[in-house]
């Protein structure tokens, strides 16, 4: 027969294995914020020289690590895409005077007639 004491057992027996189940879990997550955290922290000391602060470092602790893999991700991109090349200032000369304007003009309305 079941008696309190039995059900006590099994019901703790039950806690303390799903405790331990929990813990192991969460140690995971844990080492794994901490590896991507670290990660951080190292490329951030070899972009600007200096270490990452403490307050970051707290700020970096409460997240959660699919924001820190996308930080880790951007951190170890070396180069960032090309928006362009330098422009040429000789590539258009802008007409100084009124004189050159109008010679411009009549350029481009003879070009345009005999083409």
């Amino acid at each position: 027969m079941l008696t309190n004491d039995k059900i006590a057992s099994v019901l703790e027996a039950a806690a303390n294995y799903l405790d331990e189940v929990e813990g192991e879990k969460q140690a995971a997550i844990n080492a794994e914020r901490d590896k991507l955290i670290t990660a951080i922290g190292e490329k951030y000391a070899a972009a600007t020289g200096e270490d990452i602060p403490d307050s970051v470092l707290l700020k970096l602790s409460s997240t959660d690590n699919e924001l820190l893999g996308t930080l880790e991700k951007l951190a170890e991109s070396k180069e960032s895409d090309s928006l362009g090349e330098v422009a040429d200032i000789n590539d258009y000369s802008a007409p100084m005077t009124v004189k050159e304007a109008a010679e411009i003009a009549d350029d481009r309305f003879l070009n345009w007639l005999s083409s």
